[in-house]
């Protein structure tokens, strides 16, 4: 939908563009009708950040429902996390998800593995104090209208056919 003024968004299903919308801004709202969510700060009462445990909430973003959680191993971590993530089967066996922080055990990829596919943070829900975490550390079209949709989400998306995609309400 084309409207005269307003912000470019997606909900329920229905694309609403600004008629002064370039190319770029329909390519990352494209983006959410297929199941990928921003990877800035959403707003504080956005309920994708509202989760009871670790969660797939669309295809390049899992939320935590802590601040932060701890694990005892990597390996009890990878146990737990691994198939939550839409796009877990893209880790490799030798590319760590978590890290020491403060003498604890975190969930997320160490710095030094920053070019692998790994569970990198994310500001999704910076707002809500809660822990968002995305496939891959640099920054790309959901953060970013000029940037290029990478090879790895585009692999995660082949993952996830039709899963996390916007549907339309029923027409009644």
């Amino acid at each position: 939908m084309i409207t005269d003024k307003g912000n470019a968004n997606v909900n329920h299903g229905i694309l609403y563009l600004d008629g002064a919308d370039d190319a770029a801004i329909l390519k990352h709202e494209l983006m959410h009708l297929i199941g990928f969510i921003d990877e800035y700060p959403l707003p504080a009462n956005h309920q994708v950040c509202q989760v009871n445990e670790l969660t797939a909430v669309a295809k390049n973003i899992v939320v935590d429902s802590l601040p932060r959680t701890f694990f005892s191993s990597e390996q009890q971590a990878r146990a737990l996390v691994l198939a939550k993530l839409p796009w877990g089967s893209l880790i490799k066996n030798t590319t760590p998800i978590t890290k020491i922080e403060a003498g604890k055990r975190v969930l997320g990829t160490p710095e030094a593995f920053s070019d692998e596919v790994g569970v990198f943070a994310s500001q999704t829900c910076d707002k809500q104090n809660r822990m968002s975490y995305k496939p891959q550390q640099a920054w790309g079209l959901l953060r970013y209208n000029s940037l290029q949709l990478s090879e790895v989400y585009q692999r995660i998306h082949a993952l996830n056919p039709g899963r996390f995609a916007m549907q339309r309400p029923p027409v009644i």
